[in-house]
């Protein structure tokens, strides 16, 4: 949250002794951005637009445009961050997070199944997302997916290491065909 200036120009109706004039006044809104305000979340001033005889005074209308944080998502109240993990760190995740306030925050999660469902890959952190509007003290929260990232080659050394933690399950035949080779597929396949 915080506080913005606006600087507008209004047309006013002035009596003075020859009647009615309008006038052209620069005014200065302060906006007051409350936290936890959304996108395209709508302030009025109310009665503060052009005055014209005859007429009511409209009202000059703010919608707030929030523009996208490079790191941050915002879903609701809630905060979304991706982070990319090491097959490592699969098992064993910790990490320091910078938040969007630019306070530090330590994590860690043990296990992170990458094989299962989407779903799986998402951590959460209750009560660290955005302010709730109108609830003090109350906060969504964050949201970290992680993102597997895996080398596309390792070196034989680093496989026989694998091999030990992880054992094959498939058995693999010297047959008198020649192997094939898999190909990429799609959806629409």
């Amino acid at each position: 949250g915080k506080t913005k200036k606006l600087a507008v120009r209004r047309q006013r109706l002035v009596s003075d002794i020859n009647g009615k004039n309008l006038v052209e006044e620069k005014k200065k809104l302060l906006v007051q951005i409350e936290p936890g305000m959304f996108d395209e979340q709508i302030i009025t001033f109310n009665k503060q637009a052009d005055e014209k005889e005859g007429y009511e005074t409209g009202d000059i209308i703010i919608t707030l445009c929030c523009t996208e944080h490079k790191v941050y998502e915002r879903e609701n109240n809630n905060l979304i961050i991706e982070k990319e993990i090491s097959l490592y760190e699969i098992f064993d995740c910790q990490m320091t997070i910078e938040h969007l306030n630019k306070t530090k925050i330590n994590v860690k999660c043990d296990n992170i199944d990458i094989c299962g469902d989407e779903l799986d890959l998402y951590k959460k952190l209750p009560g660290y997302g955005m302010p709730i509007l109108g609830e003090k003290n109350k906060f969504g929260d964050l949201i970290i997916k992680f993102k597997p990232v895996i080398p596309k080659t390792i070196s034989k050394e680093h496989k026989k290491v694998l091999y030990d933690i992880f054992p094959k399950l498939n058995t693999f035949e010297k047959l008198p065909s020649d192997t094939l080779e898999l190909e990429i597929t799609t959806e629409s396949d």
